[in-house]
């Protein structure tokens, strides 16, 4: 008897959102080397994704027999991997009016109830809405089949995927929220984008609030947050905490990710051998203190919330915390 295509029973969705620089290949290699979980990483993709962008095993995404396989499963022009445009990212939201109006952030949750209430009555945006999910849940059922899983997490991090993604068929949407110390994101940034400081801050604190506002529509039980600084001072203890947050046993393979064979795309460190769970500091000497003190004005209000301090002594205080829902 054939294998399934697709996974005939209900999947489970972690969707992993936050700013960028937040620690989530990180968090998808240790998710996908759990025998009854997998990843590949940011299904969405960045703005410069492209079929040629490299995939962890070390092809060209539309040369890695997984994505291939899983493109097969799928079995949609919307997700073709040499498509001009690579439908693989097919929840990315195209720099057009129309298409932000549709799914993009409106700043305001009455706002964008309302939108999704009309999105959902409008014939032709219910049909680019149905299409997208269903691509999306096609890609997901796919990769659980694939890897015979039945949870399969997502690092795209864009929280407007999160209400539109409630509604997919036969997926259960489960949320984590990974955060790290502002600075470190901002640091990380400023050396990697053509942002500044204050751009940068600002972007974090945007996010950072669009977050908070998108998990109101989220039972509670079905979002955590997850600190990037308790992952690596404590992986094990973090690990176990999303594991029974999750519903499944922890696995010490987890804290052996690169023995485990993995098809992620996400940021560089999904193409080194680096197996050595480290936190990165940098920020502490990289950062000037007028620098210091720009992101903590901006980003002050959520970072407490975190329990983060923008003192240099007491940054680190509370970090080894376990994570909890």
């Amino acid at each position: 008897m054939d294998e399934p295509v697709i996974c005939d029973s209900p999947v489970t969705l972690l969707y992993i959102t936050g700013y960028n620089y937040s620690g989530s290949t990180l968090l998808a290699f240790l998710v996908n080397a759990h025998p009854l979980m997998a990843s590949t990483g940011e299904i969405c993709g960045p703005a410069n994704f492209t079929a040629q962008s490299q995939c962890s095993c070390g092809s060209p995404l539309d040369a890695c027999p997984v994505y291939r396989e899983i493109e097969r499963r799928v079995g949609s022009p919307f997700f073709q991997l040499d498509g001009f445009k690579f439908g693989h990212r097919l929840l990315s939201i195209p720099p057009t009016l129309r298409q932000r109006l549709l799914f993009g952030s409106l700043r305001n949750t009455r706002a964008e109830t309302l939108r999704d209430w009309a999105r959902e009555r409008l014939p032709w945006a219910r049909a680019v809405a149905r299409e997208k999910r269903a691509v999306y849940a096609g890609f997901i059922k796919g990769a659980a089949a694939l890897f015979g899983v039945s949870i399969v997490a997502d690092s795209s991090k864009n929280p407007m995927n999160i209400p539109f993604l409630m509604k997919a068929d036969g997926v259960r949407l489960r949320v984590i929220h990974l955060v790290r110390h502002p600075a470190a994101c901002v640091f990380s940034a400023i050396n990697r984008s053509p942002h500044g400081v204050a751009a940068a801050a600002a972007y974090w604190a945007r996010n950072f609030d669009t977050v908070e506002r998108v998990l109101e529509r989220v039972p509670r039980e079905d979002w955590m947050r997850l600190r990037y600084e308790a992952v690596c001072l404590e992986p094990e203890t973090a690990c176990r905490g999303l594991c029974e947050w999750i519903g499944v046993p922890f696995d010490p393979a987890m804290l052996r990710f690169r023995q485990a064979a993995h098809h992620i795309y996400g940021n560089p460190m999904r193409l080194t051998d680096v197996a050595e769970i480290r936190l990165d500091m940098r920020w502490h000497t990289g950062l000037s203190e007028e620098e210091l003190r720009v992101v903590a004005a901006i980003t002050g209000s959520q970072a407490q919330r975190c329990g983060y301090h923008f003192d240099r002594e007491r940054s680190i205080a509370g970090c080894e915390a376990a994570c909890a829902p």
